[in-house]
């Protein structure tokens, strides 16, 4: 299942499980989440990671 089409994984999923991912839809924009505390890696660097990459990808982007 493609993580880039939110409905589509909205209607693969049904009862309490498809109620979670679309309150995760109306409140980040998104059905999947990954919260830090699941993750083995120190939230400090993980911040620090993907702002990192941002920046890394506005710096490629051409002004608008």
């Amino acid at each position: 299942m493609p993580t880039n089409d939110p409905n589509g994984i909205l209607e693969k999923v049904k009862g309490m499980k498809r109620k979670l991912l679309a309150g995760n839809m109306k409140m980040y924009g998104t059905p999947l989440s990954i919260t830090s505390n699941t993750l083995k890696y120190n939230f400090n660097d993980l911040e620090k990671l993907l702002k990192d990459r941002l920046n890394e990808q506005r710096e490629k982007m051409p002004n608008r």
